[in-house]
């Protein structure tokens, strides 16, 4: 579970049910979702940009190397090549799951925040994450019934997340049998 942190050289992970979900949600969009993303739009040098970017932005090991007013700048552009992603994620997320449940959150997180869809903050992703997989779990999913537990919630995040990733994949071959061009 420590794995899934953004940045390795931060403190650990707290057992518990939340920070696990988001920082797997978190660490789905910029190891899978983002690469498969920027790969469809731009072929093997999107998802390797994109992926150059992550890594300088937010893994410490690169930070002695990089300037303050470099590594804000990409930051920022990190943010940037997330937002899409992380909504795309979110709106297969609300397909793949309680639909529902997981609108009404995406839309009360912006309206609580005061912010709007178009800002670089990435926090509904794990209140997303939480509203999506608790909505599975309250529909009687048949495998779990308690929703903070952290294995069991670890458990459903996965699940989901592969539900996500096969819809992602499903959509991609479809365009490619039709002959679409992406």
């Amino acid at each position: 579970a420590q794995g899934l942190r953004r940045d390795p050289a931060i403190s650990p992970l707290p057992f518990e049910a939340g920070p696990l979900v988001e920082a797997t949600f978190a660490s789905a969009l910029s190891r899978w979702f983002g690469v498969l993303f920027w790969f469809v739009l731009l072929g093997l040098a999107g998802a390797l940009g994109y992926r150059i970017v992550q890594l300088l932005a937010r893994n410490a090991a690169f930070a002695p190397q990089v300037e303050q007013a470099q590594r804000e700048i990409l930051e920022h552009t990190a943010r940037i090549l997330d937002w899409a992603p992380a909504h795309l994620v979110a709106l297969t997320l609300a397909l793949v799951s309680d639909f529902d449940a997981v609108l009404a959150n995406w839309r009360g997180y912006h309206a609580a925040h005061g912010k709007g869809y178009f800002t670089l903050d990435l926090g509904f992703l794990g209140s997303l994450a939480h509203a999506g997989i608790d909505a599975d779990v309250e529909a009687g999913d048949g495998y779990a019934t308690d929703t903070h537990d952290p294995l069991v919630d670890l458990d459903d995040a996965r699940k989901v997340l592969r539900r996500i990733l096969v819809a992602w994949v499903a959509v991609i071959a479809v365009c490619v049998i039709a002959g679409w061009s992406l």
